[in-house]
């Protein structure tokens, strides 16, 4: 008996304490589970309106602390309890404490597991895992509001690829007029000719004016065509000249500097993470005040 006294050491008696509190720490989950467990079961045999009063009278509960032992049976309880007297969903929650259990109910559940095994959850006190869910937390919502900045990002790309496209199309379809109306002028241009070339031999060094009304009113009537003709052309080269293919030209190139971009951008988020928020934000900004001048 002296000698196991004699052998009791700092070292011997922390590992006995160690061994109560992982014992403790296990049979508090445990515990909470089950409490839950029959908590959900009285809940659906408690007259409606009468929950708070039961919580209260029956166990000495707050609605609030009921709701946290339910919600850990919820989502850390098994259905069965096991042969081996395990409650647990799953073995890598099996080291939490009541505290941890209920800081971690703020992650979504398919996050939780994960964040449990990555991290050494059992070691944190109260302040650091809260710590980390809220940074865990806070980078899940930079990466949502991302991913929908990209999202909406590509729309407003989608979108300027297909005004692209309408232009392209309009243009050619500008293109087509212009050549239908270079031909009619040819076609004119060959029509006078014919008309010239109609008169009498003897009348070829007559004045216009002594040429028969009838020809006079063709040759007008066709001049007048192949004019008209030569002006709508002339509009045509105008205005793709001093507007759509500029738009054009200045449009294709704002896409291809938009997706080099993109590709910077994405580049930065590798290297550093603060420089892209910063950049993204400022990407945001310029797009959303180039949006606003457009539909000025």
């Amino acid at each position: 008996m002296s000698n196991l006294v004699v052998n009791r050491t700092p070292e011997v008696i922390a590992a006995e304490i160690n061994s109560i509190k992982e014992q403790t720490r296990k049979v508090v989950l445990y515990n909470s589970i089950e409490i839950g467990r029959k908590l959900v079961e009285a809940k659906e045999l408690v007259p409606h309106g009468e929950w708070g009063n039961w919580l209260e009278e029956a166990v000495d509960y707050s609605k609030s602390t009921a709701n946290n032992l339910m919600k850990i049976f919820e989502e850390y309880g098994s259905d069965q309890i096991t042969l081996l007297d395990n409650n647990l969903k799953s073995q890598a929650f099996g080291n939490l404490n009541y505290s941890q259990a209920v800081l971690l109910l703020g992650l979504p559940s398919d996050d939780r597991e994960k964040f449990v095994e990555e991290n050494k959850v059992d070691e944190m006190s109260t302040r650091e895992l809260k710590k980390a869910i809220d940074d865990l937390k806070k980078a899940n919502k930079e990466k949502d509001n991302a991913l929908k900045e990209r999202d909406e990002a590509m729309e407003k790309l989608n979108a300027l690829e297909e005004s692209n496209r309408i232009l392209e199309e309009t243009f050619n379809e500008g293109a087509e007029e212009r050549n239908s109306l270079e031909e009619k002028v040819k076609e004119l241009e060959k029509e006078i000719e014919e008309v010239k070339s109609s008169k009498p031999v003897e009348t070829v060094n007559v004045d216009w004016e002594e040429i028969t009304a009838e020809v006079q009113e063709k040759m007008d009537q066709l001049i007048e065509e192949k004019e008209a003709a030569e002006r709508k052309i002339k509009e045509l080269e105008s205005k793709q000249n001093n507007s759509s293919v500029k738009f054009k030209i200045y449009f294709e190139e704002a896409g291809r500097s938009y997706q080099k971009l993109l590709e910077e951008l994405a580049s930065v988020k590798e290297i550093d993470e603060v420089e892209y928020i910063k950049y993204r934000k400022a990407t945001e900004k310029f797009l959303n005040k180039m949006l606003e001048r457009v539909l000025d």
